[in-house]
């Protein structure tokens, strides 16, 4: 009798230790799936973080966004940008091309300078231009183009931001004061001096900070199918308002 209590026992024993590692067999592949899909999840915002680009935000009030690559040298400058002021502000990104030879200078700017009246005797001619609007700033484009300047026989390279309707309404009749403001945007409809105003410059890395100018056509062209200004378009096409 008591043989027969211990077979049955054994039996029990047997069945519990099968029952304890079909359990810890099933949790194991649980905790395997969850730690597959956690690290794939890790994976995936690691992928989106090291893509290349960084993200850059400009102005509490405005909240513009954009993003650069990685390999271009940003400097950010901000001071209080309101609607209005009695002092001039400004929110500036300053960024240096990896060959160090340009700069993507992108602001807003309160009652700010811009240079003094345009010249309108100043004469030019049109050449490579385009545009392409901006997905995420409603009513706004890119506009990429070179031109002559008749007076200095340079060639001119820009790229600017503005009003859709303005820019595609330049064309090669279009003026010298009509092409060298397209990268001024004004946002705002104060009274007197107080709006607030995007711009967009794109400038030579040298002392005199000097708009990138070329002694032929070839040369401008060769700028403007260059990586600097592909990246220079993709970092303005990129810009989002929130």
């Amino acid at each position: 009798m008591r043989k027969q209590n211990n077979q049955s026992g054994s039996a029990h024993l047997i069945i519990i230790i099968v029952l304890v590692v079909a359990l810890l067999g099933a949790l194991g592949t649980v905790f395997l799936y969850n730690f597959e899909k956690s690290k794939k999840a890790n994976d995936t915002s690691a992928a989106d973080t090291s893509n290349g680009l960084n993200t850059a935000t400009m102005s509490d009030l405005y909240k513009l966004q954009f993003k650069y690559p990685i390999t271009w040298k940003a400097q950010h400058t901000k001071s209080n940008l309101p609607k209005t002021s009695d002092v001039s502000s400004l929110d500036q990104y300053v960024l240096l091309s990896p060959d160090k030879k340009y700069t993507l200078n992108i602001e807003l700017i309160a009652r700010g300078q811009f240079g003094g009246a345009c010249d309108s005797g100043h004469t030019s001619s049109l050449f490579a231009y385009t545009t392409s609007a901006i997905a995420g700033w409603s009513d706004k484009s890119f506009a990429g183009y070179y031109y002559k300047d008749l007076d200095s026989n340079k060639w001119y390279a820009y790229a600017a931001v503005g009003q859709t309707a303005k820019l595609q309404n330049i064309s090669s009749a279009s003026n010298y004061c009509d092409i060298s403001f397209l990268g001024l945007t004004q946002l705002t409809n104060n009274s007197g001096s107080d709006n607030v105003h995007f711009r967009v410059d794109v400038l030579n890395n040298t002392s005199d900070y000097s708009a990138p100018h070329f002694d032929t056509q070839a040369e401008a062209q060769a700028f403007v199918d260059s990586q600097n200004f592909k990246d220079i378009k993709a970092m303005l096409l990129s810009i989002v308002a929130s």
